[in-house]
């Protein structure tokens, strides 16, 4: 095969774009030729052909079908109030600039809260920047909506019934795939099976990267606001938690626990291969098919619960019998049913109606208000530190500065200034520049072929219009193809062919846009200066740091719930949460900067998920004390127990804070500290022992006293073991393989 034909293929394996492409080339002319030739008005024909490529080619859905034709429908209304708007406020030069200031931080600082509206960002911007950089009052609204709902109603079926996209969902193939593959290890490890680094860790860590270039490799969450889609959020951060876990088991370890251990465990394996079936059956199914995961939940949590009793009883009854619990096998039951219960939680979300799905209703069981995912997510963002704050700000800056030079230019297709400021807007100055770069070269080499072309056949718009599909099939397939500056060449070129036809100017058309796209790189090029100019590298630090130290907090605070019965710590909760959500776009964002990252990708995701597990610890902490039924404050009965406990979640809090100091770009001292030594739970049943009276002599309810004092010691050893969880990643975290060079990351970031 010809190399650049198989550059090509490889490029575009599935025929995505090239498919998205064709479609457009037989589209957009077809409704283009309709506006201009038939119904003859030149407004509705432009309006007509840009919205073709805000539908066809600025936009890609992720979802499934239903998903898809709201994600359009919601676009096209967004559209169409914004032409409106545009066409309103294009009357007054300086409410032309507010106003696109403030749809631009709106558009952008929204996609924040799905994959949805983050994809459809671009062509809601296209919908107010042509309308307010275009001459045109009241009158021109009809005309142009009617360009709009042209394009819409010819573009969305074709977009939705030819060469349709199916459903790749890879968040839910890979986090399958992962669970499988766990699974596999832990049956192989029990039978006696395999070395400790074998083909089936292998298979882990394949399974697991894919899912994890797959979450980080865009610059926005690729999840919609559903909650079944939110959920897989916390389903990648558990399975990472999970697979640290049990790559490290060996043959010799697990078939030395005892049996109550051995049967958790391999009740985890019947979890995972159960949510992976359920992760790959289809989404809009019933639950009445759970493919047993309903059934390996219950099994693992009674599991779990014999663990547990049988650990409280023998400490109740003072016992001198050796009580062993392993480690490992609690945190691989632990973490394996937080897969399996955020599993059940999205198929259950999205098993709801598709009205209650698109509406926001919670599902059973839950008491979410509909609007509170919004709520908490925006706020969430509303802070100095934020990434997709700075970004939002930084675009609607660049977005109203190349409006201004509209204005003050009277350019006669300002809209190109302001696309071009929209093309080239990155989240630093460097990556601004180096695309203003490419974008100004790939515009100068299309003007080039474009006037060529232009004057080899003339203005003759019957060859014009032959020309048209293939300018827009070669437009449509060069960005993905290719590269943004072949894409922006070949726009250039067809921009040239498409207003030859509305007015046979020549090839001075192409010069204007030269001159356009040069003022409109010139605008965001001094935006991403003056704004933010380093971008994520330098929030990345402070967004880990931050994250740690709400993290800490939040754990220390579910403690002295547990313990104390002080309030529900509801409103750390937020922050954690809040917190949890800045550092993945900054992480995200970092990623997506070109240039060279001195941190590998496995180290970054390794710290951000530790940020995670301080949260998720906190919340298991909680639970403990809903679980066991209690009252009151622990500290009462169990005197040495809860000092110790305290003590333990003290240490915990500490070495977390330190090692938050460690990201701190503004923090000056020591390194982040050595791992402690893993706190041992003997101490823990020790402590229990001398607390726990032996007799209840006299005592007509002594039996209901000591059941309940049994929970109650079930929960103060379970809360030391989710302590020694953390104690645990303290190594991994700072002594891990590669080692993570926390203090370096926060030099480069200061």
């Amino acid at each position: 095969m010809w190399p650049p034909i198989r550059q090509l293929r490889d490029r575009d394996p599935n025929g995505y774009a090239l498919h998205r492409a064709i479609r457009a080339a037989v589209v957009i002319p077809s409704i283009f030729a309709l506006s201009y030739e038939v119904i003859g008005n030149p407004t509705i024909a432009t309006f007509t052909a840009f919205g073709g490529f805000a539908l066809l080619l600025f936009v890609d859905f992720p979802g499934n079908w239903a998903g898809r034709l709201t994600s359009y429908a919601m676009l096209v209304l967004t559209g169409a109030v914004f032409i409106v708007l545009g066409t309103l406020a294009s009357r007054f030069a300086w409410i032309a600039v507010a106003g696109m200031i403030v749809v631009g931080f709106a558009v952008l600082f929204a996609g924040v809260l799905s994959a949805a509206i983050a994809a459809g960002g671009r062509a809601a911007l296209l919908m107010f920047i042509l309308p307010v950089t275009m001459p045109g009052g009241l009158g021109d609204v009809p005309f142009r909506l009617a360009g709009w709902g042209i394009a819409a109603a010819v573009a969305i079926p074709a977009s939705m019934l030819v060469w349709a996209p199916r459903e790749h969902d890879d968040l839910r193939r890979y986090a399958a795939d992962t669970c499988l593959a766990i699974a596999g290890v832990i049956t192989s490890r029990d039978a006696g099976a395999g070395a400790p680094n074998d083909a089936q860790c292998g298979q882990v860590t394949h399974s697991l990267a894919a899912l994890r270039n797959t979450f980080h490799g865009t610059a926005f969450r690729p999840v919609g606001l559903t909650t079944g889609s939110r959920a897989l959020i916390r389903l990648v951060s558990e399975l990472e938690w999970l697979s640290s876990v049990v790559v490290t088991l060996t043959t010799d370890e697990i078939r030395g626990w005892p049996v109550l251990a051995r049967e958790a465990v391999l009740a985890a394996a019947d979890v995972l291969r159960a949510s992976a079936a359920m992760l790959g059956a289809d989404r809009r199914s019933s639950l009445d098919d759970d493919h047993g995961l309903n059934d390996a939940l219950a099994r693992l949590a009674a599991a779990r619960h014999r663990i547990a009793t049988e650990t409280a009883v023998l400490i109740g009854q003072n016992s001198r019998d050796p009580i062993d619990l392993p480690y490992q096998g609690h945190e691989l039951g632990y973490a394996a049913s937080l897969v399996g219960a955020t599993v059940w939680w999205a198929a259950e979300s999205d098993a709801r109606p598709v009205l209650d799905r698109v509406l926001g209703r919670p599902g059973p069981n839950r008491g979410d208000a509909p609007l509170s995912p919004v709520l908490e997510i925006a706020t969430s963002q509303i802070e100095r530190h934020s990434v997709w704050l700075q970004n939002s700000l930084r675009g609607a800056a660049g977005l109203g500065l190349s409006v201004l030079v509209v204005e003050l230019t009277s350019a006669q297709h300002g809209f190109w200034i302001v696309l071009g400021a929209l093309s080239v807007l990155r989240s630093t100055a460097l990556s601004t520049g180096s695309t203003a770069l490419r974008a100004v070269v790939g515009t100068l080499v299309g003007f080039l072929v474009g006037a060529g072309i232009v004057l080899a056949i003339g203005t003759s718009t019957g060859i014009l219009w032959a020309v048209l599909p293939i300018a827009i099939l070669v437009a449509g397939f060069a960005p993905a193809a290719i590269s943004f500056a072949a894409g922006q060449a070949a726009f250039t070129v067809l921009l040239l062919v498409l207003f030859n036809i509305i007015v046979p100017v020549g090839w001075q058309i192409g010069l204007l846009r030269l001159e356009d796209v040069l003022l409109g790189c010139a605008a965001s090029v001094v935006v991403g200066v003056l704004a933010w100019p380093r971008g994520a590298a330098a929030a990345i630090g402070t967004a880990l740091s931050r994250a740690y130290r709400i993290g800490a907090d939040y754990l220390d605070q579910a403690v002295r719930y547990t313990v104390e019965g002080t309030p529900v710590p509801a409103t750390e909760l937020r922050d954690v949460l809040a917190a949890g959500r800045r550092l993945d776009d900054a992480l995200r964002q970092y990623l997506a900067e070109r240039g060279a990252k001195t941190v590998p990708l496995a180290d970054l995701v390794a710290a951000a998920n530790g940020a995670i597990r301080l949260r998720q610890a906190g919340e298991a902490i909680i639970a403990l004390r809903a679980q066991g039924n209690h009252t009151g404050d622990l500290r009462v009965r169990f005197a040495e127990t809860t000092a110790l406990v305290c003590g333990q979640a003290d240490s915990v809090q500490a070495w977390y804070t330190a090692f938050a100091d460690g990201y701190d770009p503004h923090h000056v001292g020591d390194p982040p500290p050595l791992p402690q030594l893993a706190g041992a739970a003997e101490d823990v049943v020790d402590a229990l022992r001398h607390d726990l009276p032996t007799t209840r002599d006299g005592a007509t309810d002594g039996a209901k006293e000591l059941t309940e004092e049994a929970g109650q010691a079930k929960s103060l050893y379970m809360m030391s073991l989710f302590l020694q969880d953390l104690r645990g990643l303290e190594a991994r975290l700072r002594n891990g393989s590669p080692p993570l060079p926390a203090p370096a990351l926060a030099g480069r970031a200061s």
